[in-house]
């Protein structure tokens, strides 16, 4: 049997992040993990204006996260070019297409409503703003899955392959 690419992506990410506890290797473990998953569903979206560049910008108090997307969107084989920019606020936000705010990234759920989503994919990895956001990135059972926000996927006009979706807990 064969397994398409992204139940392999989903399996990597259920089956190698169990973090009670996390170390300082763990926690970049953890970082590497989620910028895999980041940069692999793009494949699985497609945007009104049939991008074949992408900006993702990554918000956080720290340079690690930023450094490993970098680095991994560089490395990567895709017919879509990736490019990576750091934000430190969001009125720094200009013709991003994916937004991957960090827990370290300070911003409250207030101030991620009042970006124009149209086109904007926002991806989060904290419960208190996760509403926010089209994904967010959990933690169940000590493993790593992604929650999508149906509602805000739709209010970006982002279109998302079901086979994502299928994957994914659904709010």
């Amino acid at each position: 049997m064969k397994l398409k690419p992204l139940y392999l992506l989903v399996l990597l990410l259920i089956t190698t992040t169990s973090f009670a506890t996390t170390t300082p290797t763990e926690e970049a473990q953890e970082k590497r993990i989620k910028s895999h998953f980041i940069l692999s569903i793009t494949k699985y979206l497609e945007w009104s204006e049939g991008n074949h560049e992408l900006t993702l910008g990554v918000i956080s108090n720290n340079d690690e996260m930023y450094n490993i997307m970098t680095s991994l969107a560089s490395a990567r084989k895709s017919s879509k070019k990736i490019t990576v920019k750091n934000y430190s606020n969001l009125s720094e936000i200009e013709g991003c297409n994916i937004l991957f705010i960090t827990k370290e990234g300070g911003l409250s759920a207030n101030q991620i409503q009042q970006l124009d989503n149209k086109n904007l994919l926002v991806i989060t990895e904290d419960d208190e703003i996760s509403s926010s956001g089209s994904i967010n990135l959990v933690k169940v059972d000590g493993k790593l899955m992604f929650e999508i926000n149906r509602d805000m996927v739709n209010k970006t006009g982002i279109k998302m392959a079901s086979r994502l979706m299928d994957l994914a807990i659904v709010k």
